[in-house]
């Protein structure tokens, strides 16, 4: 059933919109199916992509009143603003922590789109004439957007963007002046987290006047997810590196010490320094707080030469380094420890390490086994 009142006309916003949406879904087949890049970012900035291009398509559709053309697609977009928060967030999230793994606590950031869902299920599975009937009552007022909703839906995304902020301000204070950090990535999530900051600020703004900053409410909280999308994309093609997170790193990583001076004397000498130092009694490995800058003043030298001498010397980055010290310790520990009394968690903070996903991800690497399935063999001894 169509309203013949509406046309196919297309406004300067609706246009640029569409053109938005279109383009966030082609460049999410693209990133989906890049071969290089991090499996985990990828899958998160493909959602990213696709729910915000979800967004504003049938968002567009609402306040142009084509969905006229469309009425089974009523309001199927606002279970959908729900999510633009937690996969924003799950991005960020796994383009610095290395050893994030899906939990199914997660599946608590879908409370609200479910929540959503059901409120609005007696609408979708109504038929095309009460649909009609809806949204003529709805826009007779002006706008299909419900303030009460709109409200909680701007204070969600503006929850998730300070959870990134944190994520990212973490990441400054514990990885600036490590080998692990990647400043092009840290500007560029900081340039992305600037981006939310703008446009979550606009619809705040919108509540702060009481909805009467701008003709249509819906229209104007659409077009900024639509901005927001199309800023996204045009930032991946000029910064591909946004798929690689922080172990995106210069293949040709010997370059960084091409000018060196340090013989290779010198670098045996450093090599020798730092492993007297770490295997004294105090253990400065298992401090949580130890950065590769503090072990470099402690040697008299500076950051750049001991993460060569670590790098060539060892084969490995400092973090590695640290970490694999770190399981050393924990493999004592499980030894001599009564495993009966302690717990795992127990092992990896008695070792140094200050999550229990970082310490499964160390052991891994560094064994290649997991602490579980080694315990098992110490048992079996």
């Amino acid at each position: 059933m169509i309203d013949n009142q509406c046309t196919m006309e297309f406004t300067f916003i609706e246009l640029f919109n569409y053109f938005g949406a279109t383009l966030g879904v082609l460049l999410s087949v693209i990133v989906i199916f890049r071969n290089r890049g991090k499996r985990k970012i990828k899958i998160s900035l493909f959602i990213v992509l696709i729910i915000s291009s979800a967004i504003v398509f049938l968002g567009t559709l609402g306040f142009s009143g084509k969905i006229r053309y469309f009425p089974h697609l009523l309001r199927i977009d606002s279970p959908v603003h729900f999510l633009l928060g937690p996969v924003l967030y799950f991005y960020v999230l796994s383009s610095l922590k290395v050893d994030l793994k899906f939990r199914w606590l997660h599946l608590l950031h879908l409370v609200p789109f479910i929540l959503n869902t059901i409120y609005f299920s007696p609408l979708f599975f109504s038929d095309a004439h009460y649909k009609l009937n809806y949204y003529d009552h709805y826009y007779s007022t002006g706008s299909i957007v419900i303030k009460q909703l709109y409200l909680l839906k701007t204070l969600s995304v503006f929850a998730y963007w300070f959870a990134e902020l944190i994520i990212l301000l973490r990441y400054y204070r514990e990885q600036r002046g490590e080998p692990t950090y990647n400043k092009s990535l840290a500007i560029c999530l900081s340039l992305f987290l600037a981006i939310q900051f703008i446009s979550f600020s606009a619809l705040l703004f919108d509540h702060v006047t009481a909805l009467r900053s701008f003709s249509d409410p819906y229209m104007f909280a659409i077009s900024i997810v639509s901005v927001l999308l199309s800023t996204t994309a045009v930032a991946l093609l000029f910064f591909p590196q946004l798929l690689y997170g922080i172990t995106y790193q210069n293949s040709e990583e010997h370059k960084k010490y091409i000018h060196s001076s340090l013989s290779n004397e010198q670098k045996n000498e450093l090599l020798s320094d730092l492993q007297r130092y770490m295997e004294n009694g105090s253990e400065p490995f298992l401090n949580l707080k130890l950065f590769i800058r503090d072990v470099a003043i402690r040697l008299d030298t500076n950051s750049q030469r001991l993460s060569q001498v670590v790098n060539e010397k060892l084969g490995m980055n400092f973090n590695d380094y640290i970490n694999s010290l770190r399981i050393g310790k924990a493999i004592d520990l499980l030894h001599t420890l009564d495993l009966e009394k302690y717990t795992i968690d127990v092992i990896a903070e008695k070792s140094g390490f200050n999550s229990k996903s970082a310490f499964y991800a160390a052991f891994k690497k560094h064994t290649g086994s997991t602490p579980k399935a080694y315990i098992k063999r110490l048992q079996k001894v």
